[in-house]
């Protein structure tokens, strides 16, 4: 099976390039997959909450959380055509740095949320979101900046951050919250004229 990538509308919309339009298989049930690969040169630990966003030149990006040094953090690399980029950190620091997410504005930035521990060494599980939004017309990441924060009270666990477009350019941050008592699910709206929510 080969995917005609020149007549194809949806083709580099999935992440299909040169490197992988071609299969190979038979009338079975059995699936002939291709040998793993490194994804790029990473230090040994824990890899998890795996999350990718194909920008809108076709480059392919990954996100995920690594735990090296007693610390989670956010990383990234992207695969321009068939070679991966370095490993780049995004977000770092005590506390920890989880669950990351990442979509495209109507500008083609790549919005990066996750969920920030706080209060290291404490036995309350206390979370907010947080983001970075990379400027492909610049290459640079801005800084990090927190999309939410405690309440009144001073605790919450903020986790598992979703972000959609929506058709008036805004982005809709869904997560999930104990802010009010049980976990329960919730949204915000963050302009990405102002990067704010």
């Amino acid at each position: 099976l080969e995917i005609d990538v020149r007549h194809s509308s949806a083709a580099a919309a999935l992440g299909f390039g040169a490197g992988n339009t071609v299969a190979y298989g038979d009338w079975s049930d059995g699936i002939d997959w291709e040998n793993p690969q490194d994804v790029t040169a990473a230090p040994a630990g824990h890899h998890t909450d795996l999350h990718a966003v194909v920008a809108a030149d076709g480059i392919v990006w990954l996100f995920w959380a690594m735990h090296v040094e007693s610390n989670w953090r956010i990383v990234s690399a992207h695969l321009d055509g068939e070679t991966w980029s370095s490993l780049e950190t995004i977000a770092d620091g005590l506390g920890g740095n989880r669950e990351p997410w990442a979509v495209l504005d109507q500008t083609n930035r790549i919005w990066v949320f996750w969920a920030r521990r706080q209060g290291v060494g404490t036995l309350d599980d206390t979370w907010t979101i947080c983001r970075r939004v990379f400027n492909p017309a610049t290459v640079t990441w801005d800084a990090e900046a927190p999309v939410t924060t405690l309440p009144p009270g001073g605790r919450a666990a903020d986790r598992e951050p979703s972000v959609v477009r929506l058709s008036n350019g805004d982005l809709r941050l869904f997560f999930r919250s104990d802010r009010v008592g049980g976990a329960d699910l919730w949204s915000i709206t963050v302009s990405p004229a102002t990067g704010e929510a």
